[in-house]
């Protein structure tokens, strides 16, 4: 394409603010990550804590009752419930987590016996309805049972614990509801959100850090696709003048018929991507007379047979030419089927109606309007109303109906607008084409 065709490079202040706001909402994303990382870690740490803390004391329990029974002559149910109604143990824990709200002794018979229940602590009356509706287990010494359970909300360590003699003779178990203190939530809640706000902190200074450098290599990436854009809009132009310096001296008609087809595929409401298609496959449909000897090519008069099924491969040739590059393929819609007829008997490969490519039957329709109303060497322009009538008896043979139809209301404006236009009037009004179709640069990179 034209220099003056190159998209624009401006680099607003909206696309910056953008680019920082991703940024920094990736940052927040991160560091929410992290923070429930470290939530799920504290708190899962803090669980094992206060789970082995319970089976301590547990244990400290038991082993208190044993002494105080050997020592006072109690059974051991009743040692049991006398070391927990005086609200402490001989050796308190390193950490105070909770406390014991519901306890009891099973007996080595399974019989439940000396029963503790915190007094004034709406706390040991859920715990008892727990334990009185679950079913009771006996672990072996080596394996005590240990189960964290929410109650209503809050956290319960449910315990149960052999008890044995000097001798290992086991003699009963300790069953208990360890009830989580508020004081425990809360220290547990402060330190989750301290270090959350930490890691929000460190994530947010990394962010700021590399905003920077984030920002430089988005600018060399804009650049690199402008630059790319800008090599392939001048190979299709290189292409494009080539083919027309050689067969007509002039590459007006790539210009004008690339115009005259996206005007009539903006009509049709045709989108971004297919318009780029269209664009490509109309500046380069003849490309493939690169491969047509001059004695051909060039001969003033009328074809004969031979040389004219010379001329037909064209197609081919040009559709071999665009496959070759994975920018130019998007052009093979037109530049292979430009010559296919609305009836099936095109070429090169009769193809019929809907088969042909919506981007070839417009192009097929503006090709033939720019070569009847144009100059050439070998005839005098058509009027457009010559031209029209030409069109309108191809209607249903060479053309799509429909697209006909369509292309008569928009022929008069274009016809005024381009048809004697050379040079810079073309350029220019194809430059504001490729700018609105073609773009690169930092407002078109997505995050």
């Amino acid at each position: 394409m034209p220099e003056t065709a190159k998209p624009s490079r401006s680099l607003s202040a909206f696309v910056y603010r953008t680019l920082a706001l991703r940024v920094v909402a990736t940052g927040l994303l991160i560091a929410l990550a992290f923070g429930l990382l470290i939530y799920a870690t504290q708190s899962r740490n803090i669980g094992q804590n206060v789970v082995e803390d319970a089976l301590n004391r547990l244990d400290l329990l038991v082993y208190h009752t044993r002494q105080l029974a050997e020592q006072q002559g109690l059974a051991p149910e009743e040692a049991f419930r006398q070391l927990l109604a005086g609200g402490r143990l001989p050796i308190r824990p390193r950490q105070h987590y909770g406390d014991f709200v519901y306890a009891l002794f099973y007996t080595s018979a399974g019989e439940k016996k000396g029963v503790f229940k915190a007094a004034d602590d709406p706390r040991a009356d859920l715990a008892q309805r727990f334990v009185s509706t679950t079913e009771s287990r006996f672990p072996s010494p080596e394996a005590p049972f240990h189960q964290v359970e929410r109650l209503e909300g809050r956290p319960y360590i449910h315990l149960v614990v052999a008890v044995q003699t000097p001798e290992h003779a086991v003699i009963g178990h300790a069953e208990a509801m360890f009830a989580l203190s508020d004081l425990t939530a809360a220290q547990v809640r402060k330190n989750t959100f301290r270090s959350i706000g930490y890691m929000l902190l460190v994530v947010l200074f990394t962010t700021a850090m590399l905003y920077p450098v984030i920002l430089t290599l988005t600018r060399r990436l804009a650049r690199y696709s402008e630059t790319l854009l800008d090599s392939n809009l001048e190979t299709l132009s290189v292409l494009g003048s080539t083919i027309a310096k050689r067969d007509s001296d002039t590459d007006a008609h790539n210009y004008r018929v690339t115009l005259y087809a996206v005007r009539m595929a903006e009509t049709l409401g045709m989108e971004k991507a297919s318009m780029q298609r269209l664009i490509k496959g109309a500046f380069l449909h003849d490309v493939g007379k690169i491969g047509i000897r001059d004695e051909i090519l060039l001969k003033p008069g009328r074809l004969d047979e031979k040389e004219y099924a010379v001329m037909k491969t064209h197609v081919n040739h040009g559709g071999d030419i665009v496959q070759r590059s994975a920018w130019l393929q998007e052009a093979s819609d037109v530049v292979s089927a430009h010559h296919e007829k609305y009836d099936g008997n095109g070429y090169p490969k009769g193809l019929k109606a809907e088969e042909i490519p919506l981007a070839a039957r417009i192009f097929a329709i503006v090709d033939v309007f720019d070569a009847l109303n144009s100059k050439r060497p070998y005839k005098k322009p058509l009027s457009l109303q010559e031209t029209m009538q030409i069109l309108e008896q191809g209607k249903g043979s060479h053309f799509d109906p429909r697209l006909v139809e369509l292309f008569a209301t928009l022929a008069p404006a274009l016809y005024r607008e381009f048809s004697d236009k050379e040079g810079e009037p073309l350029r220019a009004a194809l430059a504001a084409i490729t700018h609105k179709y073609f773009s690169a640069g930092i407002e078109t990179l997505t995050y």
